[in-house]
């Protein structure tokens, strides 16, 4: 993974060409999206493409979910539990990282150790997943 997004960073041009079809051709997923959100299409459109770009430069991948969530009219009053969920709990790797990613852009392996953790949290998964359940 960390060779992977190191390619993607190093020529992020690829990456960007690839979702310049979607740029062109919007799926209809994202016309509802803009709608639901009283965005423009082409805003809308420009604010997915800057996503791409702050993950290509190292955000923190809590900081770009709590944005989505806020942009998508998912956070409402629950932000800051929210925000603590992606943090998960106070020795994880996501939580070290959150005040240093302020001080400039995470590396391709801080990122992918965020990822990674947050992809086996059982907080996390319990929110994306209202029906899950550890089985550990």
């Amino acid at each position: 993974m960390i060779r992977a997004l190191s390619a993607l960073r190093a020529d992020s041009s690829v990456i960007t060409a690839a979702l310049n079809v979607f740029v062109a051709e919007p799926s209809v997923d994202w016309f509802k999206l803009a709608r639901r959100q009283h965005i423009e299409r082409d805003d809308f459109i420009e604010k997915k493409m800057e996503t791409v770009r702050k993950k290509l430069w190292g955000e923190h991948p809590s900081r770009t979910a709590l944005k989505e969530l806020v942009l998508g009219g998912r956070a409402g009053r629950h932000l800051k539990e929210l925000q603590e969920a992606l943090l998960g709990p106070k020795e994880s790797v996501r939580r070290g990282l959150w005040q240093a990613e302020k001080f400039g852009s995470l590396g391709a392996a801080e990122q992918v150790d965020c990822l990674v953790e947050w992809a086996s949290d059982p907080g996390v998964l319990r929110c994306a997943y209202v029906g899950w359940k550890s089985v550990f």
